[in-house]
């Protein structure tokens, strides 16, 4: 397995209690990541529980992502991971409390570089598909972080 490994930080001016409800609850994900068109979050915000992720990349290549959540240590850390029938991914959403209204959160994103195929009929390199959605994890924390502090 080719493993794509990306993490990204930024600093949001909410406790940390506020940003971790807002980036651990899936429904919120269309309104911050722009290539997800519905989360369908099957339960409560528990670990065990079913997402579906339903995206479309370039407009036209649609994808379905079963991810549970494997680890949830409110209000710190949640990790969201395909099942093991599913290509491999993993998503890591962290918040740090830097002072009574500020946080840092950070996300990270790994997964099998055979995950491209489900968009592109070819398997690009590592470090393509790397730089490519480096700058997309990017777009979302300026996103997330615009509407956490607008709340």
């Amino acid at each position: 397995m080719k493993k794509v490994e990306l993490q990204d930080t930024i600093v949001i001016d909410k406790s940390a209690e506020e940003v971790f409800a807002f980036v651990s609850d899936g429904n919120n994900d269309p309104l911050w990541r722009s290539e997800v068109d519905e989360m369908d979050v099957q339960g409560e915000i528990a670990a065990g529980t079913l997402l579906m992720e339903y995206s479309s990349f370039f407009k036209f290549l649609h994808t379905v992502t079963p991810t549970y959540i494997t680890e949830l240590e409110a209000p710190e850390r949640i990790v969201m991971e395909t099942p093991d029938d599913h290509v491999w991914l993993r998503s890591t959403r962290q918040v740090e409390s830097l002072g009574s209204n500020q946080s840092k959160f950070i996300y990270e994103l790994a997964f099998d570089l055979e995950l491209t195929r489900q968009m592109l009929p070819i398997t690009l390199p590592v470090e393509l598909v790397a730089r490519s959605y480096s700058r997309r994890i990017r777009r979302y924390l300026n996103t997330a972080k615009q509407l956490i502090e607008a709340q």
